[in-house]
């Protein structure tokens, strides 16, 4: 399905709507191999690390928001942010945090019907993210919805039913499937796509030459 812009009154009742129905999880919780070990989220980006960076996009798009990460650094905590860690015996990836997080939002915010999952190494998130997807659900018989832009799929920028939890337990915590791709394949979802200009959204930052490429786009991001 291809993404469907709204007029700008659309925008902010949605965007009010969505604020106050909608947790978020920010997965931090990778090794950072092809990064020389360095820990991506403190990479800094014109002037700005990368975790402060998402931080300021998607904070203002929620209702609360958690941190999953594996690490033990105190750096994390200097955020203000609760962190919550996927505690299984072998670290299953992305599929662990979020269900971290759905946990977290099971705990402290009952009330909440979905979270929202973003990597930490995606600097150029749109803004109405959240916005757009959950206006994108409404009416409709779903528990997952998640990006395309280009060719490209996103599994991990998406929106989850807290419902799916004792599902996703089952299936990654006993099942062992990690693949993002093949868990969603299981349940209700959809794709939305996402324009590509002037930068694409879900451009991740992998490697150095990631990084790089990164630093030449974001001066057009910080502009838009």
């Amino acid at each position: 399905m291809r993404l469907i812009l709204k007029c700008p009154l659309e925008i902010g009742i949605s965007a009010l709507i969505a604020k106050n129905k909608v947790c978020g999880v920010l997965l931090a919780g990778g090794h950072s191999r092809r990064m020389n070990g360095h820990d991506k989220a403190f990479m800094v980006l014109a002037g700005v690390p990368l975790l402060k960076r998402i931080l300021a996009i998607v904070q203002p798009q929620l209702k609360a928001l958690c941190l999953s990460t594996n690490h033990r650094n105190e750096k994390y905590c200097s955020f203000g942010i609760p962190i919550v860690q996927d505690e299984s015996k072998d670290h299953v990836g992305p599929l662990g945090g979020i269900i971290a997080g759905m946990e977290w939002v099971r705990k402290f915010h009952p009330e909440t019907e979905w979270i929202a999952s973003f990597p930490c190494d995606t600097p150029f998130l749109p803004s109405d993210f959240v916005t757009q997807l959950y206006w994108q659900v409404q009416n409709k018989d779903v528990d997952i919805v998640y990006s395309h832009s280009g060719k490209r799929v996103h599994y991990i920028c998406s929106l989850w039913r807290v419902r799916l939890h004792k599902f996703l337990h089952r299936a990654v915590l006993e099942e062992g499937v990690s693949e993002v791709n093949v868990l969603i394949s299981r349940c209700k979802s959809m794709g939305v796509e996402w324009p590509t200009e002037p930068n694409d959204p879900f451009f991740n930052i992998n490697n150095p030459e990631d990084f790089e490429m990164a630093e030449k786009q974001v001066l057009n991001y910080d502009q838009g």
